[in-house]
């Protein structure tokens, strides 16, 4: 076997490790496609999740590809690729991983993404502590 052979195979073997992989899910509007702005909140069952006294808000930009194949957190929380499930159709993009199970809907006018979901943060005080997440995203770029 070649080194560009064996070089690509323990590429392959590595990508789960390295970091969550892309999935194909179903047929997506191609109006997702682009960079989206917006402000995520997390908050617990017990009220706002605080670190240090502040409400936990992250500015965040996505970046969705590929008629919305493609997904990815660019800036904010948990910043990466994202699985994108098969259930994903239409307006609606679901995304998992260990700490991110979240559900995007395109508005009907195509302007504006919302997320919703549930989230794990790691805390100083309190350890993993699950938290709802919601956000509104706006479209910054193509």
């Amino acid at each position: 076997m070649s080194e560009s052979v064996k070089s690509r195979l323990l590429a392959i073997m590595l990508l789960p490790i390295l970091g969550p992989a892309v999935a194909v899910g179903g047929q997506v509007d191609p109006r997702f496609d682009g960079r989206w702005m917006g402000v995520e909140i997390l908050q617990t069952n017990r009220g706002v999740q605080t670190l240090d006294a502040k409400a936990v808000q992250f500015t965040t930009t996505i970046g969705i590809a590929d008629s919305g194949q493609l997904f990815g957190i660019l800036t904010g929380f948990a910043p990466g690729r994202y699985i994108i499930s098969n259930k994903s159709q239409g307006d609606t993009i679901f995304v998992y991983s260990w700490n991110r199970s979240c559900k995007f809907v395109l508005s009907s006018d195509g302007n504006t993404v919302k997320e919703r979901g549930h989230v794990s943060v790691l805390t100083k005080n309190r350890g993993l502590v699950g938290c709802e997440i919601w956000a509104t995203f706006h479209r910054v770029g193509k």
